[in-house]
């Protein structure tokens, strides 16, 4: 892990850097904040799903969606980009 304390008063200019080799991978991430400590639980934040991303890869699992409600649709909001399914059982599904 590499820390960078930005020397001058510049908002947003501390960095830090994450870089893990791993059996036949290096992952990387970087990120910036106006605090280090804001930039260490960012930058660990996005390395933890790199390597999760990772394990998942190398397990070979696949997340294979659900299965699709079927009903009709009750609301419909196009300028948002969502609605809303009513289902055989009355239950009304966010899509």
């Amino acid at each position: 892990m590499v820390l960078h304390k930005a020397t001058h008063h510049i908002q947003g200019a501390d960095e830090v850097r994450v870089i893990l080799s791993l059996a036949g991978k290096t992952l990387s991430a970087s990120k910036t904040a106006e605090t280090l400590d804001d930039a260490v639980y960012a930058v660990l934040d996005a390395i933890g799903r790199e390597v999760q991303d990772y394990r998942i890869q190398r397990r070979g699992v696949v997340k294979e969606p659900g299965p699709r409600p079927r009903g009709r649709i009750v609301r419909l909001f196009v300028d948002r980009g969502y609605g809303f399914i009513e289902t055989d059982a009355r239950r009304e599904v966010y899509f």
